[in-house]
């Protein structure tokens, strides 16, 4: 092991302890429990060479566990100590260490240490590079990781789907689809085809940065390339298409994700209701749930909140009331998005009192109502010439810490100008 290395790790260790008294009790334990202390000396080749085999796997393993507990210091302190008593540098101690960091975002110690490894020429391999890109990726050292990514193929190391969808996985993580699509550009560039798990993982750091159409490209080429997908793959397509107003392609892809014979899950069948929502197609959005009702999978809340805001974008409060109903007849817990779409449903029906009775539920539910769900409510009022319903609603509001936004003004003052309550209009108008 590079002495100077441990040194430099040892004096950034000491840096965090209070005293000397800290840094002698860290020692006297880590001595304590390391076993071989100078029993590297002496003895033939062979209990010298079996010594070391043994020390390094064991000093992998409790750096490893070190990892786990996010314990860096301590993995830093073992591995200066068992330099002292004659541990051999190997690819396997490192590799374990450079785990360690990834685990605690230690970037600039990750860096260093493979920097390190390349100094000494220690083997590396995927696994060593791809926990210093994940800490780089996790510490947002975009352009550095890049670099070293760039850098694999000048050290001798073959890229690998392995290794490039770990640096895939970590862009899609932290929103950074340009990086996760320059992953697999440079995949291309180098002849190494792009698997289902690269492509999922581009479509969902697509889908998390609003690219949805990047996203859907990136499923059609797989088709293209004989890349055959899975669920998960399909599923990202679908809620892709949905956000991305397809409702059309959400249909295409979900019949040939039954026509591939795979299991169609909740999410992909979701993903398809959120689509018909989204595209004003609430009668195709009851099939779906009627479909899952009588066929499977068994739809959950999820499915039935998708399919009440459907209803609610259709304006059909009457479908919006009795899907809420169902899905509290299956047992299933009504959340906010329910509560909230056939709250919306009810204002586009101008059923006023019917938004109010269903917000008096979610008050009797412990469920504390947000600004979307009173604005709804408000509308409601002001469409049905209640006005000082409307005035109650926002001061509830004001008393729940809820701060009244333009859409709450607007329907205040047409409930006021409804009324002629020309007073009221003009004290809103000057706040």
């Amino acid at each position: 092991m590079n002495r100077r290395y441990c040194n430099r790790r040892i004096d950034i260790f000491h840096s965090h302890q209070d005293t000397d008294s800290a840094q002698q009790q860290m020692l006297g334990d880590i001595s304590t429990g390391f076993p071989y202390k100078s029993k590297c000396k002496g003895g033939s080749s062979g209990a010298r060479a079996g010594w070391q085999k043994k020390a390094i796997r064991d000093l992998c393993n409790r750096i490893s566990s070190l990892g786990r507990q996010h314990n860096w210091r301590e993995a830093v302190e073992i591995l200066a100590y068992s330099t002292q008593q004659g541990v051999q540098s190997h690819a396997q101690i490192y590799g374990a260490l450079l785990g360690v960091f990834d685990r605690s975002t230690q970037w600039r110690l990750a860096v260093s240490l493979l920097s390190e490894m390349r100094t000494t020429r220690l083997h590396l391999d995927e696994r060593s590079c791809a926990s210093t890109l994940r800490a780089c990726i996790k510490a947002r050292e975009w352009q550095l990781s890049l670099h070293i990514f760039a850098g694999i193929h000048s050290w001798n190391l073959s890229l690998t789907p392995y290794l490039c969808n770990v640096v895939a996985d970590g862009y899609a993580k932290a929103t950074q689809w340009q990086h996760a699509l320059l992953v697999v550009n440079d995949m291309q560039r180098q002849s190494i085809e792009p698997d289902t798990v690269t492509c999922a993982t581009a479509m969902h750091a697509c889908q998390k940065g609003h690219q949805y159409e990047q996203g859907i490209v990136l499923f059609r080429g797989m088709l293209h390339k004989c890349i055959i997908p899975d669920v998960i793959t399909y599923s990202t397509a679908i809620s892709s298409c949905s956000k991305g107003g397809r409702w059309q392609s959400a249909m295409v892809l979900l019949t040939e994700l039954k026509a591939c014979g795979l299991q169609v899950g909740a999410i992909a069948c979701n993903a398809s209701i959120s689509a018909c929502g989204n595209g004003h197609q609430w009668h195709l959005a009851l099939w779906h749930l009627s479909s899952m009702c009588k066929y499977g999978p068994s739809p959950d809340i999820i499915s039935y909140s998708a399919t009440i805001s459907a209803c609610d974008k259709g304006r059909q409060w009457q479908c919006a009331l009795e899907l809420l109903r169902e899905s509290q007849s299956r047992r299933l817990e009504t959340n906010m998005v329910s509560y909230t779409s056939a709250i919306g449903a009810c204002e586009n029906g101008d059923q006023w009192d019917m938004a109010l009775i269903l917000l008096s539920e979610v008050r009797d539910k412990n469920m504390q109502p947000d600004v979307l769900m009173m604005n709804h409510c408000i509308s409601a009022c002001h469409r049905g010439h209640q006005w000082l319903r409307a005035i109650d609603l926002c001061t509830e509001m004001k008393c729940l810490g809820m701060e009244p936004n333009s859409a709450t003004q607007a329907s205040l003052l047409r409930a006021f100008s409804k009324a002629r309550q020309w007073q009221l209009t003009l004290v809103l108008l000057s706040n």
